[in-house]
């Protein structure tokens, strides 16, 4: 059986005496610590209700994966400042992404001395949005999943959740590569 801590909501395992997350002593539930409940996917014969608007939370918790906690806290996001499009392509959000890549990338060739100050501003851009654009998107999937699967029982779409969400590294190195094909050309510029 899988648990939630019952202060951060992080998952722990039944073997785990402490919240890897936040530290808190977790009892076993026959001590009358009070703990919530997680499905269990790996027990695929036990039949489970269909999901309940309350559920929402579970299921945008596996579309987003391990950070779910630190997506959903604060506004400002300073990887994403530092990373600029390149979080938003490891989070498949391509569209922005790839704009704002192709914005930086091209800057860096055609205003070589001044491509800083159009990468800066999206940067800031990146840090101050990239939070509510992906939870907004996170939403929004959800929706769609649930829309499309209106007979499917909880394990089911948590399922189908884990396997849309998550990330894409393999974007990730492409935009470094074209970002290191775009220097090169304007270091020989």
């Amino acid at each position: 059986m899988i648990i939630k801590c019952p202060r951060c909501k992080a998952i722990i395992k039944e073997e785990d005496n402490y919240c890897r997350d936040c530290g808190l002593e977790i009892k076993q539930p026959d001590e009358q610590v009070p703990v919530v409940r997680v499905l269990d996917l790996t027990k695929e014969n036990k039949e489970d209700p269909k999901m309940t608007e309350t559920n929402n939370e579970l299921l945008e918790e596996a579309y987003i994966g391990r950070n779910y906690k630190q997506l959903n806290s604060g506004i400002f996001s300073f990887v994403a400042m530092c990373l600029g499009p390149v979080c938003f392509l490891y989070r498949k959000m391509y569209r922005s992404g790839i704009i704002m890549a192709a914005i930086i990338h091209l800057s860096t060739v055609i205003l070589q001395p001044y491509s800083f100050f159009v990468a800066m501003p999206i940067h800031l851009f990146c840090g101050v949005t990239y939070k509510l654009m992906y939870t907004a998107k996170v939403k929004k999937e959800v929706e769609r999943i649930r829309e499309e699967n209106p007979e499917a029982k909880e394990r089911k779409l948590l399922k189908i959740c884990q396997r849309e969400g998550g990330y894409n590294t393999w974007v990730v190195l492409l935009d470094i590569l074209v970002g290191i094909i775009f220097f090169s050309i304007a270091m020989e510029m």
